[in-house]
């Protein structure tokens, strides 16, 4: 319970840090910090998935399919930069 919680924070602490104008200007911390974000809260709804329902397999699907959702728009920011960069190049 507690490697959970401090897993959590962590992963939301590094998230809001990945949101701070500092890094603004990264363009491919966003989707990260959405990762991290996510991983966190994913944690989180395993641990109390696995206390109440031992035997389910919630936790699986949801960290697989918000990851998968989290990577496409990571991908799609990372081709969408390349783009642009491509443009000002020309």
């Amino acid at each position: 319970m507690i490697l959970t919680v401090i897993t959590a924070l962590i992963c939301f602490t590094a998230g809001i840090i990945c949101f701070s104008p500092y890094f603004r200007r990264v363009p491919l911390l966003r989707p990260l910090a959405f990762l991290i974000i996510f991983e966190g809260v994913s944690a989180v709804v395993s641990y109390i998935f696995s206390e109440l329902y031992p035997t389910s397999e919630f936790p699986t699907y949801f960290n697989s399919i918000g990851t998968i959702i989290i990577l496409i728009y990571f991908l799609f920011v990372m081709f969408m930069t390349r783009n642009k960069s491509k443009h000002k190049k020309e």
